[in-house]
């Protein structure tokens, strides 16, 4: 069950479940050209973020800096490195553009965004987050945060309860743009699955691999948030709710899809409780081989991405094994499908073009941009 809380009234009533897949135009995708990792030495990447001029920020996590490159693919600059000073990260979480001159950058270890000016300019600090609550267990931790123009930030908040707690709570906010505001966007609170012991000093516990929690993500612009959750039991079974949320605290749209049930099977479920099993301390292993249960369907939503031009495209899980994204516009209403290739992960997305994330046999990522041609 998830429990949404708006600041404002909900959008109109929808019907309980709309067919989204197989449905609307087609896009093929044709590669325009590719930044090979090995060439430009990338380790890591994700949360790519793209300028209103084509300008892409490539977050390095390992190296805590963020590498720039034009829309034709030649590399700018590198901004940022490990450290505690200005203009400096220990842990690059997310990156957003503040129209085509200024990148801001959440360091969530440092509870921190730095906004870095492009040219000319000093690096400019604004606070993010609380620290944990020590005395009642409960840890308090900024996930993502984007920045909008007017300096507010939209921001995931996700809560560490008790250890007894069943419950995972995670928040979106809006804090400032004045210091000390903090506004509440959502409350979403999902069942976290459990094993736990614990033998004299020492406490341990696992989570199920495949808990039913929300997707959600921010747009980059800091306008919205989206919120996906699949129903694998009760009435709404073979439904997931996607809801769009704007950073004023209003809800967008509020709409419910069908998708493809798929039954976890008993050998299935046996053999991933297993292999995470394998992993844990040996008296919380057989605890977790006891305790541990799958729900009765398989989580639907593979992926879940916020669209440069205000689409959504959303991958289910089909029997298949086909990779399919169903694109929506901005109301919830569908545009169309992309076949999307088993190692491209796409990363910043739009009807015209996407960036993609491909990881060859070494671990080393390489970017691709497409451009996409829509028939039917």
């Amino acid at each position: 069950v998830l429990a949404l809380a708006a600041c404002e009234e909900d959008a109109p009533k929808r019907p309980v479940a709309e067919s989204i897949t197989d449905r609307g135009a087609t896009a093929t995708l044709h590669e325009q050209f590719r930044i090979d990792g090995h060439e430009a030495d990338l380790v890591s990447a994700w949360g790519l973020a793209e300028a209103e001029d084509g300008t892409l920020a490539v977050p390095q996590f390992e190296d805590n800096e963020v590498r720039l490159y034009s829309a034709e693919g030649v590399f700018l600059d590198a901004l940022g490195g490990e450290g505690e000073g200005p203009g400096e990260f220990q842990s690059v979480r997310s990156v957003s553009w503040r129209g085509r001159d200024s990148l801001a950058v959440y360091d969530m270890s440092q509870r921190r965004m730095t906004v870095l000016p492009i040219g000319r300019g000093y690096p400019r600090t604004v606070p993010v987050g609380r620290r944990p609550n020590l005395s009642d267990r409960t840890g308090r931790f900024i996930t993502f945060a984007r920045m909008a123009d007017d300096g507010s930030i939209l921001a995931q908040l996700l809560e560490t309860p008790r250890e007894t707690s069943r419950t995972r709570v995670e928040r979106i906010l809006v804090l400032g743009p004045e210091p000390g505001v903090e506004r509440e966007v959502a409350v979403l609170e999902s069942p976290d699955p459990k094993v736990e012991v614990r033998e004299g000093s020492w406490a341990g516990s696992a989570g199920l691999p495949s808990a039913n929690f929300p997707a959600i993500r921010l747009a980059q612009n800091g306008s919205r948030a989206l919120v996906a959750l699949a129903n694998l039991e009760g009435e709404l079974a073979g439904t997931f709710g996607l809801t769009a949320l704007g950073a004023a605290g209003d809800t967008l749209f509020d709409r419910r899809y069908a998708f493809e049930p798929i039954e976890v099977r008993p050998e299935y479920a046996d053999s991933a409780i297993e292999a995470f099993a394998e992993n844990l301390a040996p008296s919380l292993a057989t605890l977790y081989r006891d305790q541990a249960e799958y729900p009765p369907l398989r989580k639907p939503i593979v992926d879940l991405v916020d669209g440069v031009d205000g689409t959504i495209w959303v991958a289910l899980r089909r029997s298949s094994g086909e990779r399919i994204y169903t694109v929506l516009d901005e109301e919830g209403d569908v545009v169309g499908q992309v076949l999307m290739p088993r190692r491209v992960r796409p990363d910043v997305v739009a009807r015209s073009h996407m960036w993609s994330i491909e990881v060859d046999q070494w671990g080393v990522p390489s970017l691709v941009r497409y451009v996409l041609e829509w028939s039917g």
